[in-house]
């Protein structure tokens, strides 16, 4: 952690609630599907209007970024896998795992970080460039992990 003479942090900051990420529940939700089809995912911002006479008051959609989600089952494997499919035609197949929860013998279901090969809830598909203070999308290999 970067901290400044002050001792409060001192750096780039990235307002994670901002960038698009493939959250572990959604993933959840496509290989529980009885059909095994693939979903698709559109991020939008939604803005609404500042002043009453524009839009009539109607909010504007734009989307950011769109990803299929593919469940792709591997013979005589335990693991499973999704193929995430951007809009580009760019793709990453991203590994999933149930882990047993402390109490009362529940599951929750994890994907792996390509990168770092850890357990991770969720998996954003932008980078930051800290020195240049700008956000990149991640290559058809990787998605990264918030750090």
């Amino acid at each position: 952690m970067n901290q400044g003479r002050s001792g409060r942090f001192s750096g780039y900051r990235v307002n994670c609630d901002c960038v698009p990420s493939l959250p572990a529940r959604v993933v959840a939700d496509c290989l529980a599907g009885p059909r095994q089809v693939p979903h698709l995912l559109i991020w939008a911002r939604v803005s609404f209007p500042t002043s009453k006479t524009s839009n009539a008051g109607f909010p504007s959609v734009e989307p950011r970024e769109a990803v299929r989600l593919v469940p792709t089952p591997l013979c005589g494997e335990s693991t499973t896998w999704v193929q995430v499919e951007r809009w580009d035609g760019t793709r990453v197949s991203i590994r999933v795992i149930e882990r047993p929860l402390p109490r009362y013998g529940g599951t929750n279901l994890l994907l792996i970080c390509n990168n770092c090969q850890r357990p991770r809830r969720a998996l954003y598909g932008r980078e930051v460039i800290k020195h240049a203070r700008y956000m990149k999308r991640v290559s058809s290999l990787v998605l990264r992990t918030a750090e």
